[in-house]
């Protein structure tokens, strides 16, 4: 009773024998003779070609399943009717050889068109030659160094990319926010001549930047859009009293109303200075300390108004 049911609909029959079949893993080889996964298909779209084996030999008591599961439905139905003649029977254990010997990349060219549409046959390489791999380190080398060689030997280099802000930075570039000219503002790859011409007219009237904040709040941005400038970036403080000061003095020659006026020079060291200086003109800065043993934070501020 079951025969006769499955001839009359060998797709259910097909079905349950598939879904029993089809739920443990099964393996091929490769070209190169190792052993490779098989994934259970999804549906039964992609046919497997351990289950048409397994059909085609399972022909030899009821031909034509095969058929039926690789989509030659009309071979099917002739492979039933010619039962009787035994010569199904015959053609299935064949076909079923010949699917073995098939390697998995021409059954599926043969019974999985879309399959072989969809994903590289086996076999392709997908991967890089280890000479071409070659060239483009080399290429993305030889781009490197040559923007290496231009922030280094061209000043006034405008940086293209963040990444070039960190090739920059990599090489000891950086820009003093709150000394930057419009030419150093212009370096940077996000900002505009007037972007630029604004923040140096800032510095000028003594505005000082003290973060990342400040800098994106002065150019109507976020901080995300000026975080890549960052590496280049550094924020020094001064004293704004020093902003006032055009030029650097002589400490040999200035007069005394001079010196007394530089910010850090009291009437007593001005004094100082005039008496020692009398004797013997001071060659330096630090000769200058020694001989008046200033503290080092003097020292550090009145370096930037003295020129010996």
């Amino acid at each position: 009773m079951v025969v006769v049911m499955n001839l009359v609909n060998p797709a259910r029959f097909l079905n349950s024998v598939v879904s029993s079949v089809s739920s443990k893993g099964s393996t091929v080889q490769d070209s190169s003779g190792q052993s490779v996964g098989v994934p259970k298909p999804s549906s039964m779209g992609v046919k497997r070609r351990s289950v048409a084996i397994a059909l085609a030999f399972s022909g030899a008591f009821l031909p034509g399943l095969h058929k039926f599961y690789l989509g030659q439905r009309g071979w099917g139905v002739a492979y039933l009717l010619l039962g009787f003649t035994h010569i199904p029977q015959v053609a299935s254990i064949i076909e079923g050889l010949w699917y073995g010997i098939l390697a998995q990349d021409e059954f599926d060219h043969n019974f999985n068109p879309p399959l072989m549409t969809q994903e590289n046959p086996q076999g392709a390489n997908n991967s890089v030659s280890p000479s071409a791999a070659s060239t483009v380190n080399s290429t993305a080398n030889s781009t490197v160094d040559n923007v290496r060689s231009r922030i280094q030997n061209d000043s006034t280099y405008r940086l293209q990319s963040p990444e070039e802000v960190a090739i920059a930075a990599s090489l000891g570039v950086e820009i003093d926010v709150n000394r930057a000219t419009v030419a150093d503002w212009l370096r940077l790859p996000i900002l505009t001549e007037g972007q630029g011409r604004s923040l140096a007219t800032l510095n000028q009237a003594g505005v000082q930047f003290h973060c990342l904040d400040d800098l994106a709040a002065a150019l109507s941005l976020s901080v995300e859009d000026v975080q890549p400038l960052e590496p280049i970036l550094k924020f020094y403080y001064y004293d704004v009293d020093e902003v006032s000061v055009p030029t650097q003095v002589n400490p040999n020659q200035a007069s005394l109303a001079t010196l007394s006026n530089i910010p850090g020079i009291t009437i007593p060291l001005a004094l100082q200075i005039t008496h020692h200086r009398a004797s013997k003109p001071f060659q330096d800065i630090a000769d200058m300390q020694q001989r008046l043993s200033l503290k080092a934070a003097t020292v550090e501020r009145l370096m930037h108004y003295l020129q010996f």
